[in-house]
This record gives C-alpha cells, sequence and structure tokens, in this order.
C-alpha cells in the first residue's frame, strides 16, 4: 500500500535477474537457484532468507527460482 512506500521497496525476481548494488533481504518464494555475487554463489530456495549488504556490489539470480527482493526505500529525487 501507498503508506508503505516511505518504509521500504520490494520486487520479484526470477533466474537472469541482475540486480545493482543495494542492500537487500531476498526471501525465496518458489523452486530453487543461485544468489550469485563477485563470481560466488549461494543456493536459496523456497523458504529461505538472505541478507545481501551494500558491499556486496551487483549480485544475480539464475536458476528456476522466484525472489522477493525487500529494498530500503528509494533515494529522494
Amino acid at each position: 500500500p501507498g503508506a508503505a512506500v516511505p518504509c521500504f521497496r520490494a520486487e520479484r525476481l526470477r533466474g537472469g535477474a541482475r540486480c545493482g548494488a543495494y542492500f537487500a533481504v531476498l526471501g525465496g518464494l518458489e523452486g530453487a537457484g543461485q544468489h550469485g555475487v563477485d563470481g560466488e554463489a549461494s543456493v536459496i530456495r523456497k523458504g529461505d532468507t538472505l541478507v545481501v549488504p551494500h558491499s556486496a556490489g551487483p549480485t544475480s539470480i539464475d536458476g528456476h527460482v522466484a525472489v522477493l527482493r525487500c529494498l530500503p526505500p528509494a533515494p529522494p529525487a
């Protein structure tokens, strides 16, 4: 809902997604795949939660997985 916009953002991602460097919390929604950071990958499955620090840099989601990526609020325009 609109009241949540100042608090956080969320996006649903599937395998093949490329993500910029942001602090994020990833929640596995369905399937299984990999979360890639700097050439290394962590498995993410339905029910898993991963915390990604901003310092990890750009990341990727690969495989047959759906992930909810929760982010801080958007920077002011």
